[in-house]
């Protein structure tokens, strides 16, 4: 091989060998250029602030985190001076400790607050380290803003506490568990409770306070202590102790010991406070307590008599109790309101009024309810609650700050009670008015019958005495004429009297009366037939019912015979068992009972009579055809005792 090819070898090698080299750098380059983004990537993941500053006080380089805490952009916190980001009062101390590192210093620790870019601060804790040989500074920074914040918190809530505790009117107070009861703190209030200075004792055994409290009080005082710690329970006492300056005081104690998640007593902690004032003015009330024993024992069971009375009384009110908020929301509901509302108290608590009951809203019951809610004042009414209750409720509501108090009752069987008794007075108002018109009817009837037949027999009979000197004829005939019109008044004054009450009912009964009333009506010209049935084995019955019995068959007697132009009425009286049935019948002209004229009261006193001593009324009238009045009583006999005493 000549020397040119040798040379031109070389070169391939040395080619061969550069692009190797190449190679290799591209490869290291690429190694580079991934190392620097997976540390970029783990820089941007990390929850702390990663930053580089130049000499020139400009960041060079930040991470996401300054994005995520801070929230400024990559390019934001790249363009102004780091010093801007940092809390005005801040600053100083910043550009000192920047000037520091500048200067050689190696590793710092320092807080500041940073600005957010909503123009709130962080609070953060930042490590820099210097690198001289590139010119820069490297931070890591902490956000310990929470963390600030709760140890402020905390140094608040201990000065918080311990003003608390400086103004107690007693000593608070922990020890150990030891036996020796080590005093781990004490306040203040230790001083003016027995004369020794707090300070003194911390850190020294509770056995000395022990020597101040009273010798027979001291026992119940370590066993209240020791119960309550063997049942992690709370201590109550009360025992007297010894100040240092000789002053008896009488002093309460409370506490509980303080133990470890394993159950281990770790200390006791308490508080302890003088009592001696109430304690004194229990032994002044001691004595009027003793004075007023005597007599409480002696009222005592009057006391629980009426106490038992009262609770009687209360569980036997029938009425309901609800309270309302200012909502509406029920916040309570007796069981007797839950019952009369037809739900359970379940289903009121916390419910509102109109969620329960919707069509309340519609009623009286808001509109009364939002009154008096409004003008605080209380409201008395009664509503009737349609369906699904159908019911009349009496209300009261009483408004207070808490809300609205409402007692309310069922009230619906006083309402019919109320319109039952309503009806009775329209009925006993037309009785009366019946009543009234027989009596107009008598009047008329004494005034046109037997007051204008004793005139005439008076006129008669002065008739005659002045004709005593005519002939025996004339006289005789004036005379007959008189008796003629005395037995015509006697007939009229006997008919007005069984109009009213019949001697012959009082002394022989109801069945001989209506007899004897027929055969008085038979006695009137141009009257119907009237034929009378008896079939009843009864001999007296109670005077209200005869009378009723009589009444009712002596207007339907006295009606056939006035107004249905028949020719003959059937009267009969029939009895089985213990009911007993009259009938009057007619074949007249009939009527229809639902338009009677108003002023015409006999049907209606046979309605009433019916009604209320009766068992079934029956008045059947057709036009043409007849009338039949058939009306059925239960008989209650006479007690011949009671009327003989």
């Amino acid at each position: 091989m000549n020397d040119q090819d040798k040379t031109k070898q070389q070169l391939i090698e040395e080619l061969a060998d550069l692009r190797r080299r190449v190679a290799e750098q591209e490869a290291q380059l690429a190694r580079c250029v991934q190392a620097e983004d997976d540390q970029r990537q783990i820089d941007n993941s990390l929850p702390v602030l990663v930053a580089t500053a130049g000499v020139d006080g400009y960041y060079t380089e930040v991470n996401a985190a300054f994005g995520r805490i801070l929230g400024w952009t990559e390019e934001e916190s790249l363009s102004r001076p780091f010093i801007e980001f940092i809390h005005p009062d801040d600053r100083p101390a910043a550009v000192e400790t920047f000037e520091r590192l500048k200067s050689g210093d190696t590793v710092i620790d320092f807080v500041d607050r940073n600005v957010c870019k909503d123009g709130s601060y962080r609070w953060i804790n930042w490590t820099v380290i210097p690198l001289p040989d590139r010119g820069i500074v490297f931070g890591i920074g902490q956000d310990i803003t929470e963390k600030k914040l709760a140890d402020e918190a905390l140094r608040e809530s201990e000065r918080r506490l311990n003003t608390l505790i400086s103004n107690l009117p007693g000593a608070v107070f922990r020890c150990t568990a030891d036996p020796d009861r080590t005093v781990e703190f004490l306040s203040d209030g230790y001083l003016s409770l027995t004369g020794d200075d707090p300070s003194a004792l911390i850190g020294q055994p509770g056995t000395r306070y022990h020597e101040l409290v009273h010798p027979d009080d001291l026992q119940r005082e370590l066993d209240a202590i020791q119960d309550a710690i063997a049942q992690r329970g709370q201590f109550q006492v009360e025992y007297r102790l010894q100040t240092t300056s000789g002053e008896d005081k009488w002093v309460w104690e409370q506490g509980a010991g303080v133990f470890a998640d394993s159950g281990e007593l770790l200390a006791i902690e308490g508080f302890t406070t003088d009592i001696t004032p109430q304690k004194n003015a229990e032994l002044v009330l001691q004595k009027a307590h003793d004075e007023l024993e005597q007599q409480v024992k002696e009222r005592t069971a009057d006391l629980r008599d009426a106490n038992r009375r009262l609770i009687t009384t209360l569980e036997s009110i029938t009425d309901g109790f609800i309270s309302l908020d200012h909502q509406w929301r029920h916040t309570y509901a007796n069981q007797t309101a839950a019952s009369l509302l037809g739900v359970t108290p379940d289903e009121l608590l916390g419910k509102v009024l109109w969620e329960v009951h919707p069509e309340a809203q519609s009623l009286s019951f808001f509109t009364e309810f939002h009154q008096a809610m409004e003008e605080m004042t209380p409201v008395h009414f009664e509503e009737f609650y349609p369906d699904p209750l159908n019911k009349w409720y009496e209300c009261h509501g009483y408004p207070s700050s808490e809300g609205l108090s409402v007692y309310f009752r069922d009230i619906t069987e006083r309402k019919e009670a109320q319109d039952a008794l309503q009806k009775e007075r329209d009925a006993l108002d037309r009785m009366l008015r019946a009543s009234d018109h027989d009596r107009k009817l008598i009047n008329y009837e004494i005034h046109d019958g037997v007051t204008q037949q004793l005139l005439g027999a008076l006129m008669f009979f002065e008739a005659y005495s002045k004709a005593c000197h005519e002939s025996p004829k004339e006289v005789e005939a004036r005379f007959d004429a008189g008796l003629a019109a005395l037995r015509r008044a006697y007939a009229e004054s006997r008919s007005l009297m069984d109009r009213t009450r019949t001697p012959v009912l009082d002394k022989f009964g109801v069945k001989s009366a209506i007899a004897d009333f027929i055969d008085q009506f038979g006695e009137k010209p141009d009257g119907p037939e009237i034929t009378y049935r008896c079939e009843a084995q009864f001999e007296r019955l109670e005077p209200v019912l005869e009378n009723t019995i009589f009444r009712v068959v002596q207007e339907a007697i006295t009606n056939a015979c006035n107004h249905s132009k028949s020719e003959i009425v059937r009267v009969s009286l029939t009895q089985e068992d213990e009911d007993m049935t009259v009938e009057v019948q007619d074949s007249g002209v009939g009527f229809d009972p639902a338009n009677v004229e108003k002023d015409r009261f006999g049907l209606d006193g046979i309605r009433e009579r019916t009604r209320l001593l009766g068992k079934d009324l029956q008045i059947e009238s057709t036009p043409g055809v007849g009338t039949r009045i058939r009306a059925t009583f239960p008989l209650v006999y006479k007690d011949e005792k009671a009327e003989g005493e």
